[in-house]
């Protein structure tokens, strides 16, 4: 995996993965079309002898960053002493209440679990790794995903139930319902299930940490990123 060295004193540049050997705090931004923005504070504790990493919205050197889906915040911990590594990958959304904005979240996440795979993990004989995969937000709206989710689920009743399940376009349409009604089902039930190139199936426990706010201008979540 390409990294370059964050230094204390510089800001850091997206699509970039830094390493540090340090214990700092690191801010990652997002502003809103309305004027407001949300903030995430991550907290490193990085102990002697060990490795951290960082990079909002990751991409590996050498992929194309235009169409390219990637999480906000990309952060490893790593041990050399003990073998061990932990990864932590986590988008930020202002609200979760539309099934677009589930199936968009999920995209990310694979996405991220397959960079850091294919530039890092996969390089790593013997070491034990621990995992924590999220969304920050300021509030997500179960009830409503629920409402899109069982809408998607009727509109593939009645497509099969009007005879429309071969057509083309219907199919495309179909699918759509589909992976909509699955990414729902993911937010709901806590667990995401990433459907790797290979085959294999994992299963993610989804961290959801909320955002707060005094002034309804800044909104504010902090993570702890360490062992």
């Amino acid at each position: 995996m390409k990294t370059q060295k964050l230094k204390q004193e510089n800001g850091y540049n997206k699509t970039v993965m830094y390493w540090f050997d340090c214990s700092r705090d690191i801010t990652v931004e997002e502003k809103q079309v309305n004027g407001t923005s949300d903030r995430a504070i991550l907290h490193y504790t990085v102990r002697d002898g060990d490795k951290a990493y960082f990079s909002k919205e990751y991409v590996p050197v050498g992929t194309p960053k235009e169409g390219t889906k990637k999480p906000d915040i990309t952060a490893i911990m790593e041990s050399s002493a003990e073998r061990k590594v932990k990864w932590y990958i986590y988008d930020m959304k202002d609200t979760i209440n539309h099934a677009k904005t589930a199936m968009k979240l999920c995209n990310q996440w694979h996405s991220g679990i397959e960079h850091i795979e294919g530039q890092y993990l996969n390089g790593l004989d013997g070491y034990s790794i621990e995992n924590s995969l999220g969304v920050i937000s300021r509030y997500w709206d179960r009830d409503r995903l629920q409402k899109e989710k069982d809408a998607c689920v009727e509109k593939i009743k009645q497509a099969g139930r009007n005879g429309l399940l071969t057509a083309r376009k219907s199919r495309t349409k179909l699918n759509e319902y589909r992976q909509r009604a699955k990414a729902v089902q993911f937010i709901l039930d806590g667990v995401f299930i990433d459907e790797e190139i290979s085959g294999r199936r994992m299963s993610y426990n989804i961290h959801h940490i909320c955002m707060t706010t005094t002034d309804k201008i800044t909104y504010t979540a902090e993570m702890d990123i360490k062992f």
